[in-house]
């Protein structure tokens, strides 16, 4: 058995977590510590910078990768998950993980001063992600998604300016994303998000615990010895100094771009509808990667570690047609939970259209009594409604004229703010 089915059968021995939920973090753990040093080997692949400079720095694709795991809390353990992949990483180079929150300029320093180190990797572990998607709705958080969108590729980003440490450039980046969150997560997407390169960038996986695992006083012997094997093996990829150029024999390119092809063929047809469009057309970018990260996979061989030293020492690793077969199963499992997504999204849309009035003025009148001093700017209070309320502007017109609400003006040096207060 190779890397990803040793770890989740050794999981399964102790924990109760979704197989898919497992299956993500050991592609997610290659993936990580496979970091730069790993390279797809396609020539469409080759840049424009490696082809100008005769560099090998910029070659090629790499293998990271963003999942958004989605499942009901506890019963799902996305919580319990994120923790196993957070100890593998303290284990062998805790230094990777990037903490949870962040300003977008405090990510873009963060990536920036990542990316001057001999090791740029960083992995990004963010349990109950709702927080997160709440807070990019701000205004002073809109510019985030755009920076993680141009880190997504690994390649040059230009970053911000700043006074105290001037420009935050990005010259090399691999950020992995491994988020979590209840089905509460999708109801903040809407269509606009979803047609967005940011949000089509992630590999969803929908879950749930198929029985409970009762808690155990030991663990057993042979999960204390896979875990020593699991973790000295990331250990030594993590230690390779040396590029692994992994490349597709002819039966898995041509398996690979058979796929391709029926993607782009879906795609023309218009078979799915248009929000489904932009998050089909990453598939085969995907199905590289993790044919990619299957190959390194099957290096490990729980009783020899000679595997793994021959591919470091030569340096080579082909991907051979089995691999590219699993990663599209995986990826068209993926659209299954990517089509959840969306109906969780379009659900919770449909229910906020049908409030009633009176459920609409009441939700007006909490937020309200909510907010410090019982009172909050006319802006403020259309934000942290708008996702539940359409046509809010009648609603506390009508509240106003009733003599429910009170409304008054600030003047600053810009335009007047404008204040609702429950009326005493």
């Amino acid at each position: 058995m190779g890397f990803i089915e040793t770890f989740v059968d050794t999981m399964k021995l102790v924990y109760d977590a979704p197989d898919k939920f497992l299956d993500s973090s050991a592609l997610s753990l290659i993936s990580t510590f496979a970091g730069r040093k790993a390279v797809i080997n396609t020539g469409i692949n080759k840049s424009i910078v490696d082809i100008a400079y005769y560099t090998m720095n910029s070659s090629g694709s790499y293998l990271n990768l963003w999942y958004m795991l989605i499942g009901t809390s506890r019963e799902s353990r996305k919580s319990t998950v994120l923790n196993i992949v957070r100890e593998f990483i303290q284990c062998i180079r805790k230094d990777m993980l990037i903490p949870p929150g962040f300003s977008p300029e405090k990510l873009t320093q963060i990536l920036s001063e990542r990316s001057k180190e001999e090791r740029p990797e960083a992995l990004w572990i963010y349990d109950e992600c709702s927080g997160f998607f709440e807070n990019i709705q701000r205004q002073y958080m809109l510019s985030t998604k755009e920076i993680l969108s141009n880190i997504y590729n690994c390649k040059y980003y230009g970053g911000n300016i700043t006074l105290s440490r001037g420009k935050n450039e990005v010259e090399q980046s691999y950020l992995g994303v491994l988020m979590a969150g209840t089905e509460y997560v999708p109801t903040l997407f809407d269509e606009k998000y979803m047609h967005q390169g940011f949000a089509n960038r992630f590999i969803y996986v929908h879950d749930t615990r198929k029985e409970f695992k009762p808690k155990e006083t030991s663990v057993p012997l042979k999960y204390e010895k896979n875990i020593k094997k699991l973790i000295s093996w990331l250990k030594k990829l993590d230690d390779n100094k040396d590029k692994i150029q992994i490349i597709f024999n002819d039966d898995a390119l041509d398996l690979t771009n058979k796929f391709g092809k029926e993607i782009d063929e879906r795609i023309q047809s218009k078979e799915d509808d248009l929000i489904y469009q932009g998050w089909l057309g990453n598939m085969p970018d995907y199905v590289d990667k993790l044919s990619a990260i299957c190959c390194l996979s099957d290096f490990f061989n729980e009783n020899n570690e000679d595997d793994l030293m021959e591919l470091l020492q030569k340096g080579i690793a082909n991907i051979e047609k089995e691999h590219v077969q699993k990663a599209i199963d995986r990826m068209w499992e993926s659209f299954k939970d990517y089509k959840k997504i969306i109906q969780i999204m379009n659900d919770s849309k449909r229910k906020k259209n049908t409030m009633s009035l009176n459920e609409q003025e009441n939700l007006i009148k909490q937020v309200i009594r909510s907010s410090p001093n019982k009172e909050i700017p006319r802006t403020e209070l259309k934000k942290q409604i708008r996702n539940k309320i359409k046509n809010s502007d009648d609603i506390l017109d009508g509240l106003v004229d009733r003599g429910i609400l009170e409304i008054f003006e600030i003047r600053t040096l810009g335009r007047p703010k404008i204040i609702y207060k429950i009326k005493t």
